[in-house]
């Protein structure tokens, strides 16, 4: 998203553009992205409508979408800007945040525009849980070693059952602490390079702090258990506080685990539900609609 300096640039722009082309890049709507160039497009043609779609996860006080007071952000605040959003949940975030008097037309649900992987068939014969690491520099040196106190205590429940674990670094991980001693109290634990489609086949269980894999192994109707206490509540804040992740809340890994195995396909429906509110199906004639007339 752009400052006001930024804005008044691209308003400038506009006026130029429109001089040069006698005004042939006047069209109904409008689709950007992050909010780029919207004011040069409301500058450049008035009537038309200004459609910002959105490009990743959204959540309550995005820089981007909101201001420091929870509001919508100035640039996407114009009568004739809209906004395209993945689903449902997604859209609620405007609507309970907002005090524009028009964000219920102003919010719209198009779906996700990318084709959804295959979610998995039921498999209980799965053995494999998959730990996605959030090891990197951005996080403090305390930070980093909170976590791995906290990985050597899940592997430790784990190690109790009968599972192969597979440990995958965040792409950015770079060395950034050394795992070595935790792997070597539990040697059953091990990294790997496995794509996460590759990984989906064998999952039964996905772990992580507060790590976007979440609603990468939902996409396969994988459900994931968040590991969140005092030392690291980020994830419990992101899933359960904004998202409403609908598992296992308020209960420990192992219960966690028996829980999944005595009722997989009743878990797996009601993650394929939650990632529907998040990423519905994408809607190519109401996108088609907005673009032919600007409106639906």
């Amino acid at each position: 998203m752009q400052g006001r300096d930024d804005r008044m640039v691209d308003q400038k722009v506009a006026k130029i553009i429109n001089a040069i082309t006698f005004g042939r890049f006047k069209a109904p709507c409008y689709i950007t992205m992050a909010g780029l160039f919207i004011e040069m497009f409301q500058e450049m043609c008035p009537k038309s409508t200004v459609c910002d779609l959105q490009h990743g996860i959204i959540y309550q006080g995005h820089p981007g979408y909101f201001d420091d007071k929870g509001d919508l952000a100035e640039s996407l605040d114009a009568p004739n800007c809209k906004l395209l959003v993945w689903g449902e949940r997604i859209r609620h975030f405007f609507v309970e945040n907002c005090k524009n008097n028009d964000i219920i037309e102003k919010v719209i649900v198009v779906g996700y525009p990318l084709n959804a992987p295959v979610a998995k068939k039921d498999c209980k014969a799965n053995k494999t849980i998959v730990i996605s690491l959030q090891f990197t520099y951005s996080l403090t040196e305390r930070q980093r070693n909170d976590m791995r106190d906290m990985l050597d205590e899940v592997l430790a429940i784990i190690d109790r059952q009968n599972f192969i674990i597979k440990l995958k670094h965040h792409p950015r991980f770079n060395n950034s602490i050394d795992l070595a001693k935790v792997l070597e109290r539990h040697p059953k634990a091990e990294i790997t390079n496995q794509t996460l489609d590759e990984l989906a086949d064998e999952t039964f269980l996905h772990i992580t702090w507060s790590s976007t894999t979440v609603f990468e192994f939902a996409s396969y109707g994988i459900p994931s258990f968040i590991i969140s206490d005092k030392r690291y509540p980020l994830g419990e804040n992101i899933y359960y506080d904004q998202f409403g992740y609908p598992l296992f809340y308020g209960i420990p890994l192992d219960e966690a685990i028996s829980d999944l195995m005595h009722n997989r396909k009743v878990l797996t429906n009601e993650i394929t539900k939650w990632y529907s509110s998040i990423y519905a199906t994408f809607d190519e004639d109401l996108i088609l609609s907005l673009m032919k007339k600007g409106s639906i």
